[in-house]
């Protein structure tokens, strides 16, 4: 809808205003700049009064160049607790066929979502950048809580300026954390998160350089570990996981 208005600074639903709610807000605001940390509230705003109860995706939101935030504070709060929405690639920059980017990533001081879904890429970047570039890329998570999502695949791939994630919360739903921090070269300490049902991990840490340990993560259900920890060349030491499940799939 207003994917590449670059100069957008504010959107506002009026109080009286009839419209049929939405299914998909995919690629609502991509490539805009709606995303500053001054125009925040607006955001927010916009999801407060937006009818949320149809809506199953949000995929690629606010994706692409150009899109900015220097931090993000957002919460999502649909009707139902755990209702069925996607937010895949949903703050992406990964593109590779760009030829200028000029977007950021800044800490993401507060971002909860409480849809069930996927969230795939979900803060994923390109894996290197042209030299004429103004970007600037995420360095640091505070808090998220996504409590339902079932796929955290690939959610920060490539982020290799990413140092440190303090709080981070999922719940039971989630199965399959693939390539979740793969590239985050300079990532240093992570949080223990909900894994109880999570039966991929394959990848989870590959180039990792700089994690030293990982928490004792609850491996019960897995069965897929592999390039787990593939040239993370500051590990000391793992945690003994539970490797039931691996036996019990070995055929």
């Amino acid at each position: 809808m207003f994917s590449g208005c670059a100069s957008l600074k504010n959107i506002d639903l009026p109080n009286e205003f009839t419209y049929t709610p939405p299914t998909s807000l995919n690629s609502m605001f991509a490539s805009t700049t709606f995303l500053t940390s001054e125009h925040m509230s607006n955001v927010q705003a916009f999801f407060n009064k937006l009818d949320k109860s149809s809506l199953s995706s949000m995929s690629t939101m606010f994706r692409y160049k150009q899109t900015y935030f220097d931090h993000l504070n957002l919460e999502i709060t649909l009707p139902i607790e755990g209702q069925s929405c996607s937010i895949n690639n949903m703050f992406s920059s990964r593109d590779s066929s760009v030829t200028y980017i000029a977007a950021g990533r800044g800490p993401v001081t507060y971002f909860k979502f409480n849809g069930a879904g996927s969230a795939s890429e979900l803060f994923s970047e390109y894996s290197s950048y042209p030299d004429n570039t103004s970007y600037h890329p995420l360095t640091e998570v505070i808090t998220i809580d996504l409590p339902y999502v079932t796929t955290l695949s690939q959610a920060f791939l490539n982020c290799s300026y990413l140092e440190q994630v303090h709080n981070f919360t999922t719940g039971t739903n989630l199965t399959n954390v693939s390539s979740m921090f793969s590239g985050c070269k300079r990532l240093t300490a992570i949080p223990l998160f909900n894994t109880t049902n999570v039966t991929t991990m394959n990848q989870m840490f590959y180039g990792c350089a700089a994690l030293a340990n990982v928490p004792t993560f609850d491996t019960s259900s897995c069965y897929n570990f592999g390039y787990m920890f593939y040239n993370c060349s500051s590990l000391i030491s793992v945690p003994s996981f539970n490797l039931n499940a691996l036996s019990q799939n070995s055929n």
